[in-house]
């Protein structure tokens, strides 16, 4: 059985971890999906996963909207770029805790 982690919402930083299956639940899912965070908004979608897994993907079987192009895949470049540069894993991290905080704190008033 494989375990497959849909990282389109959560992927890049959104939960406070690059990928909230991997630091948030320490697994290492077998194949991971990925889109929306990787190219702010262009039409870009991603699989990672092992090489036994990948190679027996025929050939040519992969597409669709969100397959890629060369503006989507610079735009994917610049936002990884971004994400690093500027801490926004980490910034997404912080502010999580605050949020946190006060709706434990809402919900201890009452």
């Amino acid at each position: 059985m494989l375990l497959i982690a849909d990282e389109v919402q959560t992927g890049f930083g959104r939960t406070g971890e690059l990928f909230a299956s991997d630091g948030h639940y320490h697994t290492s899912p077998d194949v991971l999906v990925m889109a929306k965070g990787l190219a702010s908004g262009l039409p870009l979608a991603a699989i990672a996963t092992r090489a036994e897994l990948a190679d027996q993907q025929p050939a040519g079987s992969m597409g669709g909207t969100y397959a890629g192009n060369a503006v989507a895949c610079a735009s994917a470049i610049a936002t990884l770029d971004v994400i690093k540069d500027e801490g926004l894993v980490e910034n997404a991290a912080v502010q999580g805790a605050h949020l946190r905080a006060a709706l434990t704190d809402v919900v201890e008033r009452d």
